[in-house]
Order: C-alpha cells, then sequence, then structure tokens
C-alpha cells in the first residue's frame, strides 16, 4: 500500500511538470504570441503596455482596424529612424489612439514615436505628445496618414537655433490633417512636407517654430476655418508645383521673416475671409511670390498691417501673375523702400502680371488704412511687369494713375466689377 502511494505521487508530480512545462512553452516549444481580431481595443497605461500593443497589431495581418486607449501619461523611447515603421509594412490599417481626457507622452531618445507606412492611417485624439531632452527626427514620420485633433506635438527642436533638423511631423508622399484645436508648437519644422497633402481646420495652429510650414515640392495645403500659422520665424512657404488655399477665416501673422512664401510655378489662393496680417520680413512682410507663380486674392480676402524691406504687403520679384477681385483689400502695410501694399521688381528676369478686377489697395492718405512707403509707391510700385485693371477681355492699363507717375502711385487704387474708382480713366 505504501508503495502504491508512492507511485501515484510521482506521477502526479510528473502530469504538473508536464503540464507546466506545456503551459509556459507549448507542447512543441516556446507559445506564439497572441493575435488579434478586427476592431480590437487595447487599454494602455505604460511603455510595456504600448509595446505589446504595437507588436500585437504588427502580428495581426492586414486589413484591419484597431482602438488603443490611453489611460495615463507615461514616457516612451522614440524608437524609429530612417527606412522603419512603427507596424512594419502592414497593409490597410487602421489606428486609433485615444484618450478620453488629454493624456501627455514623454518621448525620449532620437528617433520618431510614430512611423506610419504607405496604406496605414493613424488617428490621435487627445494625445500631447512631447519630447524630452533629445531633438532630432521627427515626432511623427508619415508615408500615409495621419490626423491629430484636440492635442498638440511639441518641443522638438529649438526655433532660435539654426540646424536643429528636429521636427512635428514629416511627410513623403502621404496625407496629414491638424483638427480640433491641436496645436504642432516649438520645433525646427511645424511640418515638412515632400509630394503630400496637409489640411488644417476647426481652430488647429503652428506656432513657435523656425519654419511653420515648409513645403519642398509639391506640397497641397488647405487652411480652413480658424486655423492659424502664427509667431514662427518663417510662416508658411511652399516650394515648386505646390497649390496652397487659405479659407474661411484662415490666418498667417506675426512671422518674423515672412508671411507665406511661394515659388517655382505654384499655386496660391486667398478667399473667404482669410488673412496674412502683422508679418515682417526683408523682402515681404505678407506674401512673397516666387518666380513663375501665380496668387489669386478674392472674396473679402485681406493682406495688412505687414513690414517688409521690398515690399509691405505683397512682393513679386519677375514672371509672377497676380489677380485681385471681388472685395479683396491689401492695407495697412509698410515698406522700407517702395511699394507699401504691392511691389515688382526685376530681380530673376521675366515681366511679372498684375490684373485688378476687383478690391482696394490703400494709398497714404487713409488713416490706419495707408499702406507706406519710405521712397515711393505707397499702394503700388512697379519695377518691371504689367498693371491691368477691368475684365478678362476688355482690360485697361492702371499706370499712369490718378498722380500721373509712370511707375508707382501713392493714391487709392479701387476697382469695382472691372471699373477703376475715382479717375477719368
Amino acid at each position: 500500500m505504501h508503495i502504491y502511494k508512492e507511485k501515484v505521487w510521482f506521477a502526479c508530480l510528473i502530469l504538473f511538470l508536464v503540464l507546466s512545462v506545456t503551459a509556459c512553452t507549448g507542447i512543441f516549444g516556446p507559445s506564439k504570441p497572441p493575435t488579434f481580431s478586427d476592431g480590437h481595443i487595447f487599454q494602455v497605461s505604460n511603455s510595456k503596455e504600448w509595446d505589446e500593443a504595437i507588436g500585437g497589431i504588427k502580428r495581426s495581418g492586414n486589413g484591419k482596424s484597431y482602438t488603443i486607449n490611453v489611460k495615463s501619461d507615461f514616457t516612451i523611447e522614440g524608437k524609429y529612424g530612417w527606412g522603419t515603421h512603427t507596424f512594419d509594412d502592414v497593409q490597410d490599417l487602421k489606428v486609433n489612439i485615444l484618450a478620453e481626457t488629454e493624456k501627455t507622452l514623454s518621448i525620449t531618445h532620437l528617433g520618431s514615436f510614430l512611423s506610419i507606412n504607405e496604406n496605414q492611417t493613424v488617428y490621435m485624439e487627445n494625445i500631447n505628445l512631447v519630447r524630452q531632452g533629445y531633438r532630432n527626427y521627427y515626432l511623427v514620420d508619415v508615408y500615409g496618414t495621419f490626423e491629430i485633433k484636440n492635442g498638440s506635438i511639441s518641443k522638438n527642436g529649438k526655433p532660435e537655433v539654426a540646424g536643429e533638423t528636429g521636427g512635428a511631423v514629416r511627410v513623403n508622399g502621404g496625407t496629414v490633417i491638424i483638427s480640433g484645436n491641436a496645436s504642432l508648437y516649438e520645433h525646427e519644422f511645424g511640418i515638412r512636407a515632400w509630394d503630400a497633402t496637409i489640411i488644417m481646420r476647426d481652430n488647429a495652429s503652428i506656432s513657435e517654430t523656425r519654419w511653420g510650414i515648409y513645403g519642398d515640392y509639391k506640397a497641397d495645403i488647405d487652411m480652413y476655418d480658424y486655423s492659424s500659422i502664427s509667431n514662427n520665424g518663417r510662416g508658411l512657404t511652399a516650394h515648386p508645383h505646390s497649390r496652397v488655399t487659405m479659407h474661411d477665416n484662415s490666418s498667417v501673422y506675426e512671422n518674423i521673416t515672412y508671411g507665406v512664401h511661394i515659388s517655382g510655378v505654384s499655386l496660391f489662393t486667398m478667399k473667404d475671409n482669410s488673412a496674412v496680417f502683422k508679418n515682417q520680413g526683408s523682402n515681404a512682410g505678407g506674401v512673397y511670390l516666387g518666380s513663375g507663380s501665380n496668387f489669386v486674392m478674392q472674396d473679402n480676402a485681406i493682406i495688412s498691417e505687414n513690414s517688409g524691406g521690398y515690399s509691405g504687403g505683397l512682393f513679386l520679384p519677375s514672371r509672377c501673375t497676380f489677380t485681385m477681385k471681388d472685395n479683396a483689400t491689401i492695407s495697412g502695410n509698410s515698406s522700407k523702400r517702395s511699394g507699401g501694399g504691392i511691389s515688382t521688381d526685376y530681380l530673376y528676369g521675366g515681366e511679372t502680371y498684375i490684373r485688378i478686377m476687383g478690391g482696394v489697395i490703400y494709398g497714404n492718405n487713409e488713416g490706419s488704412l495707408s499702406n507706406i512707403a519710405e521712397n515711393s509707391g505707397a499702394s503700388l510700385f512697379n519695377g518691371i511687369g504689367t498693371v491691368t485693371y477691368g475684365r478678362f477681355g476688355t482690360e485697361h492699363t492702371l499706370l499712369p494713375h490718378t498722380d500721373g507717375h509712370e511707375n508707382y502711385t501713392d493714391n487709392t487704387i479701387r476697382v469695382i466689377n472691372g471699373v477703376l474708382q475715382g479717375t477719368n480713366k
């Protein structure tokens, strides 16, 4: 009987050990990490749980949607550099990163917090990303689609120090949407873009950077609602083959090198009640239209209270086209040389065309609305260009205007429905 009990006890011990090993390692080796079905919700309170959620998403295959609920503030390493992505090459993926109330993720080390690959969409709401101590890479690197709402991305690159290449968002061939009071601030670059789409809306803002938005090539940029770019070194820059449109009550203001710089066969449109105001610069304070580009200013858009070297409001150095219509207004700008409101100049060769179909460019006797030039042309100085008023097909030469000068005027230019006001023309 005693021997029998010992055999039973020994068999139970062996069975317990076998079951324990099987549970830990699997029958045929280590157990596989779990995968997750479409729609799974991860609850995340620390960096370990974050890494587990990211790993689970990467393992779970293509064509799925997930939610990561961030439950508390925590610190996490920036892990992604050039050519590496948060979710690897998972295709047709959508990830929502959400918090019920605002939560702060502090990012250490040099890598990006998120690197979003092609065919991936990440939506982030009520999350504040803050770089801690390191300033390099971009906190979010986008090749797919990224939207931030009601949160912020901050402190990646000192705005006052040239060469610190950190930024909030870099987008290459993808789409970035900033909405719902989201803000990007204290960076070298707010957004830097190549062949990309950028949308700002619902009070979104970019501020306290050296470059607010910098489109290197083929940037498609729309600003809606009360979105703004302000208090940066340079406001909005878009280089070859870009399209920039300011809608609604969007604004670019109080930037210290210029408000808007468009160049290289690009199109800039100001419409609705959009405004460029209180910017300053060595060339143009408000808008600098580079060679080969077009600018359409319409509806009730306004350029005002800017100050610059060559022009306060709008500078067109050469080979540009500017069309002004409806009730657009250029007022209260000042230039240290000529052309308080608008100036054209022969810098790069080629003639510039100005067509005024409607709107007003104020002269130097209009009180607070006056454009001012220290030399000549309070409202308009034409160094190299053709300036006309009227509708397409029935255009007339504007200069000389009422004060008789061949290439400038200090008087107000007002056109209503193609008809020049206050003159015998």
